[in-house]
């Protein structure tokens, strides 16, 4: 996994307009990365993201001081980079 492109995407599961696409990394970390209606992304140009630890949903890799366990309206760029300070992370 090292890029937007490399996600595969599946019907969501709970939102049969929606898509989603989960990746579990090495170090544990897994992202998720689901769009369209009722999602803070449309689905094509812009998602929404969140990643997981077994305990749950961590912000370790969001800089800012939203309280919230996601991330809406990220283009495919911005969920590159997001994987690239995944993987690198221990």
């Amino acid at each position: 996994m090292n890029s937007f492109k490399d996600l595969k995407f599946k019907k969501h599961e709970n939102n049969f307009g929606g898509i989603q696409s989960t990746h579990t990394f090495g170090n544990g970390y897994t992202l998720s990365v689901i769009g369209g209606d009722g999602f803070y992304g449309d689905g094509e140009n812009t998602f929404e993201v969140g990643v997981l630890t077994e305990n749950g949903f961590t912000r370790k890799f969001f800089n800012d001081d939203v309280d919230d366990d996601v991330r809406g309206w990220l283009s495919k760029n911005e969920v590159t980079k997001l994987i690239k300070e995944i993987k690198k992370s221990a």
